[in-house]
């Protein structure tokens, strides 16, 4: 199946294909061998999160591009150009994803890493901590 997300697409339920403005991607991932995104931080994190190797195509933005990068040095995921996104690159992908589980390995590692890393509840940990040594006059780590 092969689930295509996006504001103002005209939505579409075809035999595999299914086109629309949202899907729940954390049902999706759980059974998915490939996670195609442009390479945003969420799509990233998300592909990082189920363990799901990743195609990206991250146009010319900056953070995309090296998003892209990392994931496809350290092998959970391919990036692909403008030039080189199409039907005959996508499936070899998939293919080398299939026939070789490191990319879901590595992909499973870096996702439990960022994990163990306490995520959004560290930040504010870490916010409440430099916003109160800055009203006490102090700096953290000084």
């Amino acid at each position: 199946m092969k689930y295509i997300a996006g504001r103002g697409l005209q939505k579409v339920n075809e035999s595999n294909i299914h086109i629309g403005s949202y899907f729940d991607f954390s049902i999706l991932l759980n059974s998915a061998v490939a996670f195609i995104n442009h390479g945003g931080q969420n799509s990233m994190m998300d592909g990082l999160a189920y363990a799901v190797p990743q195609i990206i195509c991250p146009g010319k933005v900056f953070e995309r591009k090296y998003n892209a990068e990392i994931i496809e040095k350290n092998q959970a995921g391919i990036q692909l150009t403008e030039k080189n996104f199409d039907a005959e690159n996508i499936k070899k992908a998939i293919t080398l994803f299939t026939e070789n589980q490191t990319y879901s390995e590595k992909a499973k590692k870096l996702g439990d890493s960022l994990a163990a890393l306490g995520g959004a509840a560290t930040v504010i940990d870490l916010i409440e901590c430099m916003f109160s040594g800055a009203i006490e006059g102090r700096f953290v780590g000084k």
